[in-house]
């Protein structure tokens, strides 16, 4: 490399330093919770606005930091084309619950609460342990499930993705499943948990099982590596997708149906790996799912150690 090509990376690195910037959402209007049992919707609507417009607008070098505070949003966070930011949640985001004001599709559908699209060297991470709370209990239960079906907000989203890292959060009380990355490319997950419980008692029975549908973390894509994890939830903890390869689970805290593969239909799956893990008081353990209706293979190479 010439030494003209060298100075020219230099200042290309110096003025992306000195244009990226630093957001703190309550700097930016952000309103802060008063009381969690008495969410204003309009307030939560209006941080929503707020958030969609911060997370939209920033580029690459800049972060948004959410102060150690709880914010309320109403679902449909939506952003897409982010690269080379950071997001630093040191307090809590919180969800509404009220499925009558909650945003919805053209189909009718309620939106997802937090959803990233085509997004590439994003950091989620905190000082802490930040939280993102789904406030999920009021949409899980049999008699909800016989009107609705499964027509519950994921908490946290991304679709199509590379080089992602999601650190030092807690994923609570997911409506629906709980973290989903589809199509990854490089994701790492560590030091984070997963908390959905229809109560604090150290079992699961039938009446806990009203929080199905609570997967932890559901992936697809390749170049996977999540660590140092805890779950507790009420369905899959972890759970391998079509087309998945090249993956490494390990040491991980898991209490719900189990670790899986799948559910799997017609495509194939390669190269996955559990080890070192600690499945306490889970209802399967470690498995595999196929859909009835798909023909075909399910994998080639898969290794369980030291569960």
């Amino acid at each position: 490399m010439s030494y003209i090509n060298i100075i020219t990376i230099f200042v290309i690195i110096y003025i992306q330093f000195i244009q990226s910037k630093d957001y703190n959402f309550l700097r930016l209007g952000g309103i802060p919770v008063l009381s969690q049992y008495n969410l204003s919707i309009d307030t939560a609507t209006s941080n929503t606005i707020l958030l969609n417009d911060a997370l939209q607008g920033l580029v690459s070098g800049d972060s948004l930091y959410f102060p150690n505070i709880t914010f309320s949003f109403i679902g449909g966070v939506y952003v897409n084309n982010l690269y080379n930011v950071e997001i630093i949640i040191d307090g809590t985001l919180l969800f509404t619950n009220d499925r009558d004001t909650w945003p919805k599709d053209s189909d009718g559908s309620v939106k997802d609460c937090i959803t990233f699209e085509d997004i590439e060297q994003v950091t989620f991470t905190s000082n802490g342990i930040g939280t993102l709370n789904g406030n999920g209990k009021k949409w899980w239960g049999a008699i909800d499930f016989l009107k609705h079906g499964e027509d519950r907000p994921m908490l946290f989203r991304i679709t199509r993705s590379k080089d992602i890292i999601v650190e030092n959060l807690l994923f609570k009380d997911s409506p629906y499943w709980t973290f989903f990355s589809d199509k990854s490319d490089g994701l790492i997950v560590r030091y984070s948990a997963v908390d959905a419980r229809w109560d604090q008692k150290d079992r699961h029975t039938l009446l806990d099982l009203q929080a199905f549908n609570t997967d932890g973390f559901d992936v697809t894509g390749k170049n996977v590596y999540m660590h140092d994890l805890s779950i507790w939830n009420d369905d899959d903890c972890i759970s391998v997708k079509d087309g998945s390869e090249d993956m490494l689970f390990e040491r991980i805290s898991a209490s719900g149906l189990g670790l899986v593969i799948g559910s799997i239909g017609q495509t194939r799956v390669n190269n996955i790996t559990f080890r070192d893990s600690v499945l306490h008081h889970t209802f399967k353990g470690i498995y595999m799912k196929t859909r009835w209706y798909d023909v075909g293979p399910i994998g080639e190479t898969a290794m369980i150690s030291n569960i």
